[in-house]
C-alpha cells in the first residue's frame, strides 16, 4: 500500500501539499488520513472513477520542496512514505496535540463604590501589577478567595482571557563574548564560509572548534540565514547550551529525544513561524522546519548515535550533506577522532579537510607514556599501577592537584594490543 493515490479537491475546498486530508478508501469507504504530496489538473487516463477528498486539516505541516527530500529518504532507505513524512512532524502534533493555554487575568479598571476596599483593592493591585501573569490559581495562593476575584471579573474591573503557555526553554545566559581566533580557526572559518560545500574539521581536544561554529553562525545569522547544530545527546550538556544562548540570546531551539511532546511541539511551531535561526540538538534536529537553511555543524561526526535504527533507518550525516547540495549551503563534519570514511573522503578530496593542530589557549599537549607492564611484573611490580605512574600520582598529590582515572574497558579500542597504559602530563596522572 506504499503508492500514491488520486482524489478529487471538492470546487468549495481549498487544499495545499503538505496538508492532511481526511478520504475515503478502499471499497469499505473507511475515512483515514493522509498527506497531500502533489496537486495537478491533468487525471491520469487510467482513472476512471475517483473519490472526492472528504475533509481537509487547516495546518501545512510541509513546504512544496519537502517532497523531493520525502521521495530521497525513501529511496535512499527502503522507507516507506509514511515514515519519511513522520519525521518532518514531532510526534503530538498528528495525534491532535494543541497549545497549551490559560485562563489569565486582565486588569479593567480601578475599584469604586463598594469594591474599594480590602480584599478587592488587593487582589486589583497585583493583577495590575502583574499584568498577564496570573491566573485565579495564583491569587488563591496569596491568600485571596476565588469568590473575591470571580466578583470583581462579574462586575467589569478584571477580565479573563486565554494565553499560550509557550514549552519551550528560554532561559537567558551570562553573556558568552566572542574570543579573537587564533590563525588556523580563522583561515578554518574563511574556507568554510567562502564557498558551498561539505568540510571536515579535524581539531585536536582544546583546539577551539566550538568557537568555529560560534564565528561560522554569527555570519550566517547576518545574512539572515539559518543554521542547525547537531550534537550527540551525550553533549547536549547545560555547559554547551549555556555558550550558544550567551553569545546569540535565547531564541534557540534546543531540540532532543528528552523533550515531552508538548515542548517538541511548541519548538517545532517556533521554528516554522521565522521566531528562532538556531538549533542545537540531537540527530531530530536536522528535520525542523526552517526556511532558509544554509549550515550544518555535525559535532563528534565519527559518533554512531548518527544513524537511527528505527524506520527509516537513515544516516543523519548523509541526510545533512542531501539537504546542503539543495540549499547550497555548508555542511562541517567536527571531530578530534574522525571516523574513518569522512577522513578516506577527505584524503581524497571529496570533502575539504580543514586541520586545528594547536590548543586554542597555546597550552601544550600532554605528554603520554606507554607502559608493557609485562615488563613491569618481571621486574618484581605487582600492582595495577606502573612504577612511574605511582610516582607521578604522589606527585601530584603533593601539589594538592587532581587526579583522573580512566580503565581500558572504558576505551578499548584505544590501546587494542596493550594490556595496560599509564598517560602523564603536568597536571594529571591517568592510569588506562
Amino acid at each position: 500500500m506504499d503508492m500514491i493515490f488520486t482524489y478529487k479537491i471538492p470546487e468549495a475546498m481549498k487544499v495545499s501539499v503538505g496538508q492532511r486530508v481526511k478520504v475515503s478508501f478502499g471499497q469499505g469507504n473507511k475515512k483515514i488520513d493522509g498527506f497531500v504530496l502533489k496537486i495537478t489538473d491533468d487525471l491520469p487516463e487510467n482513472i476512471k472513477r475517483i473519490k472526492e477528498i472528504h475533509s481537509v486539516y487547516p495546518e501545512i505541516y510541509f513546504e512544496e520542496d519537502k517532497v523531493d527530500f520525502i521521495e530521497e529518504i525513501r529511496r535512499r532507505y527502503l522507507s516507506t512514505y509514511l515514515d519519511a513524512i513522520k519525521l518532518l512532524i514531532p510526534r503530538g502534533i498528528l495525534n491532535g496535540m494543541k497549545y497549551k493555554t490559560s485562563e489569565k487575568l486582565y486588569f479593567i479598571r480601578e475599584a469604586d463604590g463598594k469594591y474599594e476596599r480590602e480584599p478587592y483593592l488587593g487582589i486589583l493591585d497585583l493583577v495590575k501589577k502583574n499584568q498577564w501573569n496570573f491566573i485565579k490559581a495564583d491569587i488563591s495562593k496569596l491568600g485571596f478567595s476565588l469568590s473575591s476575584v470571580n466578583t470583581l471579573i462579574k462586575h467589569g474591573y478584571l477580565t479573563v482571557m486565554n494565553e499560550n503557555d509557550y514549552r519551550y526553554n528560554v532561559d537567558e545566559f551570562e553573556d558568552y563574548k566572542a574570543k579573537k581566533l587564533n590563525r588556523e580557526q580563522a583561515l578554518g572559518v574563511e574556507k568554510i564560509s567562502g564557498s558551498p560545500g561539505t568540510y571536515l574539521l579535524h581539531g585536536i581536544t582544546g583546539s577551539g572548534k566550538t568557537e568555529v561554529f560560534l564565528e561560522l553562525i554569527r555570519r550566517n545569522i547576518e545574512n539572515g540565514f539559518d543554521s542547525i547544530v547537531l550534537l550527540p545527546e551525550i553533549s547536549l550538556t547545560p555547559q554547551m547550551i549555556e555558550r550558544f544562548k550567551g553569545r546569540f540570546g535565547k531564541d534557540i531551539t534546543i531540540f532532543h529525544s528528552r523533550l515531552s511532546d508538548g515542548e517538541r511541539y511548541d519548538e517545532w511551531h517556533r521554528v516554522r513561524s521565522g521566531k528562532v535561526k538556531i538549533a542545537i540538538g540531537a540527530r531530530s534536529a536536522l528535520f525542523l522546519p526552517f526556511k532558509n537553511l544554509k549550515l550544518v555543524v555535525i559535532d563528534e561526526e565519527h559518533e554512531s548515535t548518527y544513524k537511527s535504527e528505527m524506520s527509516p533507518k537513515y544516516n543523519a550525516k548523509e541526510i545533512a550533506e542531501y539537504m546542503m547540495e539543495k540549499n547550497e549551503g555548508q555542511l562541517v563534519l567536527a571531530s578530534a577522532t574522525p571516523s574513518v570514511e569522512s577522513f578516506h573522503r577527505a584524503e581524497n578530496n571529496e570533502i575539504e579537510l580543514i586541520t586545528l593542530s594547536e590548543r586554542a589557549t597555546n597550552a601544550k599537549l600532554p605528554q603520554m607514556d606507554v607502559v608493557d607492564m609485562r615488563e613491569e611484573l618481571m621486574s618484581g611490580n605487582r600492582s595495577i599501577f606502573s612504577d612511574i605512574l605511582m610516582k607521578k600520582i604522589t606527585e601530584t598529590l603533593e601539589r594538592k592537584e587532581q587526579i583522573s582515572f580512566s580503565t581500558v574497558e572504558d576505551s578499548p579500542h584505544l590501546f587494542p594490543a596493550v594490556p595496560a597504559v599509564s598517560s602523564l602530563n603536568a597536571r594529571t596522572a591517568t592510569s588506562a
